[in-house]
């Protein structure tokens, strides 16, 4: 048996198709393995459930169910989501005490774990990651839960330990694993029978656990809302490189959990972001659900807006300044585009405008600023916009426009102030049309028509003649065809 393999499943095959190679990392209740699908000729991960000994045995079937459930439910909902790791099979083996071993065949993901990350960025003492490159690293977790969520399935333990940075062909992007402490809503809608009993054993880890899932009877049940607690927990973590709670027991959790003072915000943590997205990730961690977005998809939804909305616009602004939010600009065909924020605080004066645009440069977008400075909950108003000659085209596979909101019907029309000193650059106002002063001259006579030539039918006498004519005249040539047979005939016999 190798060393640290308590199974002895390193070297045998678990399943016709599945081989096991190396034991590479244990858990509190697993064991996984790194093994090679055959069939598939794939690397696969196999996770193997590990229960403690002196777990009580209704407690343990308990978990044994829970187990079973997870691959049926990372299965089915892997097939609606390539951000959630993929299942493959699973089953029971007989490891070499004898017993009954549950696993699960997973998708073999390079790359690490959100957790380990976090410990090496700590350890070199990295600062946190910027807003833009958290919002993008967090996009496909936050719409993996979104599609489990649609499915009516929570996932209650969104933690750094069970996002995983996964090495792909398009980059690094970020998975959701372990559904494993999974509370199925609808569990018509997966075909899974052991909703009751998964709700039974309250799991959850204390440093990212919301308080329902301490307390359900005073914080009420688990639901979507509970996996937003842990995301905002997470990209708060991301934001600041530091962990917003240390807390390693479930009463600890709990009292960190619901104490006014110990809640984490972006401002306790030293973050300066946008207004409406520090409010709304103050709101996601607050003890009251109501209080959160109602799932992951709500939770993304409002972040795009607050995103969009940009940050307010400064107190005193220079002359002449305008708040802008984003302006994407494309080259020339074949080139990549570019993304970006121009000015400080989103403030821009038409002369900084025009010196951050390149010589030369073609541009396709929208420009999205307020006419005056307003409050944060206020959405931006489109006041200009930028076209490139018709010639000039984004780069295929590239979005052409930038999100641009309609103009409210409460918004003002743009002061001298609020143009650009290149009007080339933006569209002006269309003036009124005139009025006509006159009547429309009188349309032209048409022009006469050619003549066409009609066909008319012909008379009966006409066809009766051509008749006549045609019938004596055949039976005129069968008569003198006649005459000449008989003439030879009678010569022929006269001659004998």
């Amino acid at each position: 048996m190798v060393s640290g393999d308590a199974y002895g499943f390193v070297g045998k095959h678990i399943e016709p198709q599945v081989r096991v190679d190396a034991r590479v990392g244990e858990g509190g209740f697993s064991v996984v393995y790194r093994g090679r699908h055959i069939g598939l000729n794939e690397d696969v991960a196999i996770k193997c459930m590990k229960l403690p000994a002196a777990l009580p045995p209704a407690i343990a079937a308990q978990l044994v169910e829970r187990f079973r459930a997870e691959s049926q439910i990372s299965y089915r909902l892997s097939q609606g989501s390539l951000d959630i790791v993929r299942s493959i099979s699973s089953g029971g083996a007989t490891a070499a005490s004898g017993h009954l071993v549950p696993y699960i065949v997973l998708e073999w993901l390079s790359g690490k774990s959100l957790a380990e990350d976090f410990t090496s960025r700590r350890r070199t003492q990295s600062a946190g990651r910027p807003l833009a490159e958290v919002l993008a690293l967090f996009e496909p977790a936050a719409r993996a839960l979104e599609h489990a969520h649609r499915q009516g399935v929570v996932h209650r333990d969104v933690k750094p330990g069970n996002l995983f940075l996964a090495v792909t062909r398009s980059g690094v992007r970020l998975k959701v694993l372990d559904f494993g402490m999974a509370k199925v809503l609808e569990p018509a809608a997966l075909g899974v029978n052991a909703a009751e009993t998964l709700t039974r054993v309250t799991v959850c880890s204390p440093a990212y656990g919301a308080p329902e899932q301490f307390d359900t009877k005073r914080y009420g049940a688990v639901d979507p809302s509970t996996d937003v607690y842990g995301l905002a927990m997470v990209i708060l973590e991301a934001l600041s490189g530091k962990k917003v709670r240390q807390a390693d027991t479930m009463i600890e959790g709990l009292r960190l959990a619901i104490d006014p003072a110990a809640r984490p915000s972006a401002r306790a943590l030293g973050l300066s972001l946008p207004p409406r997205l520090e409010a709304l990730l103050d709101r996601c961690v607050h003890p009251d659900k109501a209080s959160r977005p109602r799932d992951a998809g709500e939770l993304w939804a409002e972040i795009q807006s607050a995103m969009v909305a940009g940050p307010t616009a400064p107190a005193n602004p220079p002359p002449g300044a305008m708040p802008v939010a984003t302006v994407k600009m494309y080259g020339s065909p074949g080139t990549s585009p570019a993304a970006t924020t121009l000015g400080p605080g989103g403030a821009l004066s038409p002369g900084a405008f025009k010196a951050a645009v390149p010589v030369g440069m073609a541009l396709r977008g929208t420009v999205i600023m307020h006419d005056r400075p307003a409050p944060a909950v206020e959405p931006p108003t489109l006041v200009a916009t930028l076209t490139a000659p018709e010639s000039t085209d984004a780069p295929p596979g590239t979005d052409p426009m930038p999100f641009a909101p309609p103009k409210p019907a409460y918004a003002q029309a743009p002061s001298a102030s609020d143009t650009l000193d290149d009007p080339t650059r933006i569209a002006p106002p269309r003036p009124p049309a005139a009025p006509l002063t006159a009547p429309p001259p009188p349309f032209p006579a048409p022009s006469p028509r050619p003549p066409v030539e009609t066909w008319a039918p012909v008379s009966k006498s006409r066809v009766a003649l051509v008749g006549a004519i045609a019938f004596f005249g055949t039976l005129l040539v069968l008569m003198v065809l006649g005459f000449g047979a008989y003439r030879l005939w009678l010569a022929r016999h006269g001659a004998g």
